[in-house]
Parts: C-alpha cells; sequence; structure tokens
C-alpha cells in the first residue's frame, strides 16, 4: 500500500507531465498563430487592388484635364445648366475637380461606358471609377491599337463596352482612308473581335468625305 509520501510523489510527477503536455499545446498554438499572420501578411503584399493609400484625392480648385472619345460634338452638363464641350474626337478640356466630381454623378453611363477619359488617376480613384476604368480603352491605346500584338488587342477590347468597340472600329476605318498604314490582319481581328464591317464603314466615311 502506497505511503502519504508515495502519493504526493506521484501527484507531482502527474502535474510536471500536465504541464510539459500543456507547454506543448501552448507552443504549436503559438506556431499556427505566427503562420495565419505571416499568411496574412503575404496577401496584403500581394494585393493589386489600388487602395487610398496609393492616391491623394485632388483639391476641389485642381485643374483635371479631360479628353473626348466622342465622334462628333460632346456635351457634358454639370451644376445648374451648365456644360462642357468638345468639339471633335480627341479634344482636350481642363475641368475644376469639383465640377468633374458633378460631371461623372451627371453623365454617369458616358463616364463608365468611354465617351471620355479622366486623365487623372488619382481623380479617377476618388470618383470610384477605378472599376471601370480598368475596361475603358484608354485615347493612346484607341490611336495606336492596329500596332499592339494580337494577344493585347484582344485584351484591349473583349471586356469594352458596345460604346468603345464600335468607336475602335470607326477610328481604325478613318486610318483607312487617310492613308496611314495599316496591318490588314489586325483590321480582320479588330473586326470579330468589334463585329463591325470595317472597310463597309470606310466606304461609308469616304461617302461623307
Amino acid at each position: 500500500m502506497a505511503t502519504n509520501t508515495e502519493r504526493i510523489e506521484n501527484l507531482e510527477r502527474g502535474m510536471s507531465e500536465m504541464q510539459g503536455t500543456l507547454g506543448e499545446i501552448l507552443a504549436a498554438l503559438r506556431g499556427f498563430s505566427t503562420s495565419s499572420a505571416q499568411n496574412e501578411s503575404v496577401a496584403v503584399v500581394h494585393e493589386d487592388n489600388p487602395s487610398e493609400e496609393d492616391y491623394t484625392e485632388p483639391e476641389d480648385g485642381k485643374s483635371i484635364r479631360v479628353r473626348s472619345l466622342f465622334n462628333g460634338t460632346l456635351n457634358l452638363t454639370y451644376g445648374d445648366r451648365r456644360f462642357v464641350t468638345f468639339n471633335k474626337y480627341g479634344d482636350e478640356n481642363r475641368v475644376l475637380y469639383r465640377d468633374l466630381i458633378q460631371i461623372v454623378n451627371m453623365n454617369h453611363k458616358f463616364a463608365e461606358e468611354g465617351y471620355f477619359e479622366i486623365e487623372d488617376a488619382s481623380a479617377v480613384y476618388f470618383l470610384g471609377m477605378t472599376y471601370a476604368y480598368n475596361n475603358i480603352i484608354k485615347y493612346k491605346d484607341i490611336e495606336n491599337i492596329c500596332s499592339y500584338s494580337d494577344d493585347k488587342v484582344k485584351t484591349l477590347i473583349e471586356n469594352a463596352s458596345d460604346y468603345q468597340k464600335s468607336l475602335v472600329a470607326n477610328r481604325v476605318a478613318h486610318q483607312i482612308v487617310d492613308g496611314k498604314n495599316v496591318d490588314y490582319n489586325k483590321v480582320n481581328l479588330i473586326n470579330k473581335l468589334c463585329s463591325v464591317d470595317i472597310s463597309k464603314r470606310a466606304e461609308s466615311i469616304r461617302s461623307l468625305a
């Protein structure tokens, strides 16, 4: 029969073993927590979406450059019966940021579908247009699209609005009419992507000249 001294020693031995097991469990939990934190940190580092820290909101009185991507006269309304006029495709105007906020709000469809281009990344971000601008084809890309690789042309056009697809086809037709050196293999690709017969559109432009 165990003596009191033996019982105490057995209890102490059991408690020591339990403390060791608890220590191992705590160490494992700490390791898991550290690993999770590191994984979260990596996810943040590799995040591609821009955040507010990447931009500074323009002051109300800052002049922002806006370019028309519309074939013809484009009037963008803002405020109380006021508007900014672009006389032709490619025209630029400078607009105060506070007025640009109203222009985007009052002409939201035109802003999202690429009837005009805001040439200021910070303004685009704070106007909530970043998602739309991931799909809008910019002026310089429209003008140079026939010189791009097939893959780049597909990337630019596939997610564009129907309006911009028609615009790209129209600009390529104008390049043909103007006698510019155009890669007709690229023209055929743009035909398919935009679902527009660019040759017929070029003929139509010539007939109106």
